[in-house]
């Protein structure tokens, strides 16, 4: 109840959608870290994507999202934008139910995402992590070892620099009424496709081998380049969860947020074999 409270008072900005009629409002489900509404503006269902001071903490910004979005106006598989500001942005509401389909189809239409013009806007692992880390109030002492280990660990060279959707998971895909909508646009940025490859396999209940199988029918790379470097960012993909896990938990108060990342946190501890 208390988040649900915060989140209400964080949208009801007052002049982010001035001059909308707004004739409902209800929060909808998901959504761990940044909580959307629901809402029936001008006579028509729409997404509200608030601002929160949450977003920051994660180095995101609803207008690079609205931005991204805006670049993709033409493709049927991205939401619409129908208004973007500094406190959130609204987009068209997208019904229809959680995609059902093959591995292969989702994977042509993330290939299909990483042929899109980049943004200026741009995720590099290390950068990110240590962004985290500033905002993370009480690190533990597990955290401390990871961030040693992953400040003099190698980061991967970069196949390409290209659009990044990075939360390309099966709850973020949906079955519209005109065919396959990507939603969640929020961490979509420029960046290497295999990072992209890399955090989509971990979100999927597919092997590995199986996601990138599928994702080299639809490209130019090959099997064993792309699995090389999918392979290289994978503990990168593992360490910026671990970090988003207890920022998020800080922020909402959330144990299960906590717990979450404590388990990883010493999974990763074990994985790496650090402190041995």
């Amino acid at each position: 109840m208390e988040k649900l409270k915060q989140v209400s008072a964080e949208w009801m900005t007052p002049n982010a959608l001035k001059g909308k009629v707004i004739t409902h409002a209800s929060p909808l489900s998901g959504g761990l870290s940044n909580p959307c509404w629901l809402l029936e503006v001008n006579g028509q269902y729409a997404v509200w994507r608030p601002d929160t001071r949450l977003l920051p903490k994660l180095g995101l910004c609803r207008l690079d999202e609205a931005q991204v979005l805006d670049s993709l106006s033409a493709k049927p598989w991205a939401p619409k934008v129908l208004l973007g500001c500094k406190e959130g942005v609204l987009l068209h509401y997208v019904s229809g139910g959680q995609y059902q389909g093959s591995l292969s189809s989702a994977m042509a239409l993330l290939s299909e995402i990483h042929r899109q013009p980049a943004p200026k806007h741009a995720l590099y692992p290390p950068s990110r992590a240590e962004h985290y880390w500033r905002c993370i109030e009480q690190p533990s002492v597990e955290l401390k070892l990871l961030r040693r280990h992953f400040q003099s660990l190698a980061v991967p060279e970069p196949m390409a620099h290209v659009l990044c959707h990075f939360d390309f998971g099966l709850h973020n895909l949906i079955n519209g009424k005109q065919g396959l909508v990507v939603i969640d646009w929020e961490f979509s940025a420029a960046g290497c496709p295999a990072l992209d490859i890399a955090m989509t396999a971990i979100m999927s209940d597919q092997t590995l081998s199986a996601v990138i199988e599928s994702y080299v029918q639809h490209t130019s790379w090959s099997k064993a380049e792309l699995t090389e470097k999918v392979m290289a960012w994978l503990p990168w993909c593992q360490y910026l969860a671990v970090l988003w896990y207890r920022l998020a938990g800080e922020h909402w108060q959330s144990d299960e947020l906590l717990n979450a990342g404590r388990a990883l946190e010493c999974a990763l501890i074990h994985d790496f074999e650090i402190g041995k």
